[in-house]
Protein backbone atom coordinates (compact mmCIF):
# COMPACT_ATOMS: atom_id res chain seq x y z
CA UNK A 1 0.00 0.00 0.00
CA UNK A 2 0.77 3.36 -1.12
CA UNK A 3 -0.14 6.16 0.62
CA UNK A 4 0.00 10.11 0.22
CA UNK A 5 0.74 12.47 2.94
CA UNK A 6 -1.18 15.87 2.27
CA UNK A 7 -4.73 15.93 2.05
CA UNK A 8 -4.59 12.00 3.36
CA UNK A 9 -2.49 11.88 6.53
CA UNK A 10 -1.76 15.90 7.00
CA UNK A 11 -3.95 19.04 6.48
CA UNK A 12 -2.57 22.81 6.37
CA UNK A 13 -1.71 24.13 10.14
CA UNK A 14 -5.60 25.10 11.45
CA UNK A 15 -3.99 28.10 13.81
CA UNK A 16 -2.43 29.31 9.97
CA UNK A 17 -5.01 29.44 8.24
CA UNK A 18 -7.72 31.22 10.92
CA UNK A 19 -4.73 33.87 11.44
CA UNK A 20 -4.81 34.88 7.90
CA UNK A 21 -8.42 34.60 7.35
CA UNK A 22 -9.65 36.47 10.42
CA UNK A 23 -7.05 39.04 9.22
CA UNK A 24 -8.72 39.92 6.77
CA UNK A 25 -11.71 40.34 8.23
CA UNK A 26 -13.03 36.47 8.05
CA UNK A 27 -13.97 33.98 10.65
CA UNK A 28 -12.35 31.39 12.74
CA UNK A 29 -13.53 27.78 10.78
CA UNK A 30 -14.03 25.00 12.70
CA UNK A 31 -11.63 21.74 11.96
CA UNK A 32 -14.53 19.96 10.69
CA UNK A 33 -14.85 23.15 8.01
CA UNK A 34 -10.92 23.45 7.29
CA UNK A 35 -11.02 19.85 6.64
CA UNK A 36 -14.38 19.86 4.08
CA UNK A 37 -12.68 22.92 2.17
CA UNK A 38 -9.80 21.36 1.58
CA UNK A 39 -10.90 18.89 -0.36
CA UNK A 40 -13.32 21.28 -2.30
CA UNK A 41 -10.59 22.78 -3.05
CA UNK A 42 -9.23 20.32 -4.05
CA UNK A 43 -11.95 19.46 -6.65
CA UNK A 44 -12.09 23.34 -8.13
CA UNK A 45 -8.16 23.49 -8.45
CA UNK A 46 -8.12 19.95 -10.76
CA UNK A 47 -7.30 20.53 -14.32
CA UNK A 48 -6.68 17.94 -16.75
CA UNK A 49 -3.05 16.57 -16.11
CA UNK A 50 -2.48 19.61 -13.48
CA UNK A 51 -3.49 20.65 -10.35
CA UNK A 52 -4.50 24.77 -9.60
CA UNK A 53 -3.67 25.64 -6.17
CA UNK A 54 -5.24 29.33 -6.80
CA UNK A 55 -9.04 27.50 -6.40
CA UNK A 56 -7.66 25.53 -3.63
CA UNK A 57 -6.91 28.94 -1.83
CA UNK A 58 -9.94 30.44 -2.26
CA UNK A 59 -12.08 27.39 -1.08
CA UNK A 60 -10.49 27.92 2.25
CA UNK A 61 -10.99 31.35 1.97
CA UNK A 62 -14.55 30.93 1.54
CA UNK A 63 -15.31 28.66 4.17
CA UNK A 64 -13.78 31.10 6.63
CA UNK A 65 -15.70 33.82 5.05
CA UNK A 66 -12.96 36.80 3.89
CA UNK A 67 -15.49 39.35 2.49
CA UNK A 68 -14.89 39.39 -1.25
CA UNK A 69 -13.11 43.01 -1.33
CA UNK A 70 -10.61 41.18 0.98
CA UNK A 71 -10.34 37.81 -0.68
CA UNK A 72 -7.37 39.21 -3.52
CA UNK A 73 -5.35 40.05 -0.55
CA UNK A 74 -6.04 37.37 1.82
CA UNK A 75 -4.76 35.09 -1.45
CA UNK A 76 -1.93 36.63 -1.50
CA UNK A 77 -1.28 36.05 2.29
CA UNK A 78 -2.32 32.93 2.00
CA UNK A 79 -0.37 31.72 -0.96
CA UNK A 80 2.92 32.65 0.66
CA UNK A 81 1.98 31.11 4.02
CA UNK A 82 1.57 27.81 1.99
CA UNK A 83 4.61 28.37 0.48
CA UNK A 84 6.76 27.86 3.68
CA UNK A 85 8.36 24.71 4.71
CA UNK A 86 6.05 21.36 4.60
CA UNK A 87 6.52 20.26 8.01
CA UNK A 88 5.07 23.75 9.42
CA UNK A 89 2.51 24.25 6.75
CA UNK A 90 1.24 20.83 6.58
CA UNK A 91 1.09 19.98 9.85
CA UNK A 92 -2.22 19.31 11.06
CA UNK A 93 -3.17 15.58 11.49
CA UNK A 94 -6.60 14.70 9.78
CA UNK A 95 -9.52 13.36 12.06
CA UNK A 96 -9.10 9.44 11.69
CA UNK A 97 -5.88 9.59 9.75
CA UNK A 98 -3.91 7.61 13.12
CA UNK A 99 -6.66 5.00 13.01
CA UNK A 100 -6.52 4.46 9.10
CA UNK A 101 -2.94 3.96 9.02
CA UNK A 102 -3.30 1.43 12.49
CA UNK A 103 -5.78 -0.59 10.19
CA UNK A 104 -3.97 -0.13 7.10
CA UNK A 105 -0.73 -1.81 8.64
CA UNK A 106 -2.96 -4.43 11.22
CA UNK A 107 -3.96 -6.17 7.52
CA UNK A 108 -0.47 -7.06 6.79
CA UNK A 109 -0.14 -4.66 3.63
CA UNK A 110 3.40 -3.77 3.11
CA UNK A 111 3.59 0.42 3.37
CA UNK A 112 5.38 2.99 1.85
CA UNK A 113 4.83 6.91 2.03
CA UNK A 114 5.31 8.83 -2.12
CA UNK A 115 4.82 12.17 -1.66
CA UNK A 116 4.97 15.22 -3.30
CA UNK A 117 7.16 17.62 -0.70
CA UNK A 118 10.26 19.24 0.14
CA UNK A 119 12.38 16.82 1.89
CA UNK A 120 10.96 17.58 5.30
CA UNK A 121 8.19 14.74 4.93
CA UNK A 122 9.92 11.86 6.60
CA UNK A 123 10.85 13.50 9.95
CA UNK A 124 7.30 14.91 10.42
CA UNK A 125 5.63 11.49 10.01
CA UNK A 126 8.43 10.66 12.08
CA UNK A 127 7.66 13.18 14.54
CA UNK A 128 3.80 12.91 15.09
CA UNK A 129 4.05 8.63 14.87
CA UNK A 130 1.99 8.28 12.21
CA UNK A 131 3.56 5.46 10.26
CA UNK A 132 5.78 2.90 11.27
CA UNK A 133 9.76 2.94 12.39
CA UNK A 134 11.49 1.72 8.90
CA UNK A 135 8.21 2.44 6.56
CA UNK A 136 10.08 4.00 2.87
CA UNK A 137 9.10 7.28 2.74
CA UNK A 138 9.57 8.71 -0.96
CA UNK A 139 9.50 12.60 -0.64
CA UNK A 140 9.34 14.41 -4.19
CA UNK A 141 12.27 16.78 -3.31
CA UNK A 142 14.28 13.46 -1.61
CA UNK A 143 14.47 11.57 -4.80
CA UNK A 144 14.18 14.09 -7.48
CA UNK A 145 10.96 13.09 -9.09
CA UNK A 146 7.10 14.03 -8.61
CA UNK A 147 3.81 12.68 -8.98
CA UNK A 148 2.35 12.20 -11.03
CA UNK A 149 6.14 10.47 -12.87
CA UNK A 150 5.44 6.95 -12.34
CA UNK A 151 8.97 6.57 -11.49
CA UNK A 152 8.47 7.99 -7.85
CA UNK A 153 5.90 5.05 -7.54
CA UNK A 154 8.40 2.42 -9.00
CA UNK A 155 11.03 3.43 -6.07
CA UNK A 156 8.52 2.64 -3.76
CA UNK A 157 7.51 -0.38 -4.98
CA UNK A 158 11.41 -1.52 -5.44
CA UNK A 159 11.43 -0.37 -1.28
CA UNK A 160 8.49 -3.10 -0.69
CA UNK A 161 9.75 -5.41 -3.23
CA UNK A 162 5.85 -5.50 -4.50
CA UNK A 163 4.89 -6.24 -8.25
CA UNK A 164 3.20 -3.12 -9.44
CA UNK A 165 0.20 -5.04 -10.13
CA UNK A 166 0.20 -6.03 -6.51
CA UNK A 167 0.23 -2.43 -5.49
CA UNK A 168 -2.34 0.26 -4.58
CA UNK A 169 -2.35 3.95 -3.99
CA UNK A 170 -4.65 6.25 -1.93
CA UNK A 171 -4.12 9.66 -2.66
CA UNK A 172 -6.75 12.88 -2.84
CA UNK A 173 -5.34 14.93 -5.66
CA UNK A 174 -6.52 13.36 -9.24
CA UNK A 175 -4.06 14.56 -11.63
CA UNK A 176 -1.28 13.71 -9.15
CA UNK A 177 -2.30 10.52 -7.39
CA UNK A 178 -4.76 8.54 -9.66
CA UNK A 179 -2.92 9.82 -13.06
CA UNK A 180 0.42 8.99 -11.69
CA UNK A 181 -0.31 5.54 -9.80
CA UNK A 182 -2.28 4.18 -13.14
CA UNK A 183 0.88 5.22 -15.16
CA UNK A 184 2.83 2.94 -12.77
CA UNK A 185 0.62 0.37 -12.94
CA UNK A 186 -0.41 0.68 -9.90
CA UNK A 187 -4.27 -0.01 -8.76
CA UNK A 188 -5.14 3.84 -7.92
CA UNK A 189 -7.76 4.80 -4.77
CA UNK A 190 -8.89 8.32 -4.71
CA UNK A 191 -9.58 9.55 -1.09
CA UNK A 192 -12.72 11.60 -1.42
CA UNK A 193 -14.81 12.41 1.87
CA UNK A 194 -16.67 14.97 0.21
CA UNK A 195 -17.92 12.63 -2.98
CA UNK A 196 -17.22 14.95 -5.65
CA UNK A 197 -15.42 13.05 -7.92
CA UNK A 198 -17.69 10.96 -10.16
CA UNK A 199 -15.27 9.48 -12.45
CA UNK A 200 -16.07 5.60 -13.00
CA UNK A 201 -12.04 4.69 -14.06
CA UNK A 202 -11.10 4.47 -10.51
CA UNK A 203 -12.13 3.31 -6.94
CA UNK A 204 -12.57 5.57 -4.19
CA UNK A 205 -13.05 5.72 -0.21
CA UNK A 206 -14.29 8.22 1.93
CA UNK A 207 -12.12 7.77 4.81
CA UNK A 208 -8.68 6.42 5.24
CA UNK A 209 -10.26 3.61 7.95
CA UNK A 210 -12.06 2.37 4.46
CA UNK A 211 -8.28 1.24 3.04
CA UNK A 212 -7.55 -1.82 4.46
CA UNK A 213 -11.16 -3.35 4.18
CA UNK A 214 -11.36 -2.08 0.37
CA UNK A 215 -7.44 -3.96 -0.17
CA UNK A 216 -7.33 -7.94 -1.00
CA UNK A 217 -5.90 -9.65 1.66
Amino acid sequence: MLVDVGGVLLMPDHEMVNRIATSFGGTATTEGELVRAHYLGIAAGERPGDFDWGPYRLALLHAARVPGEAVTTADAALAEALAGPADVVWSQVLPGAREGMESIVASGARLAIVSNSDGTVEASLGARRLVPAGTPVLDSAAVGISKPDPGIFALALEALGVAADRAWHVGDVPSADVVGARAAGVHPLHLDPVGWCHALDHDHVRTLGEVAGVIPG
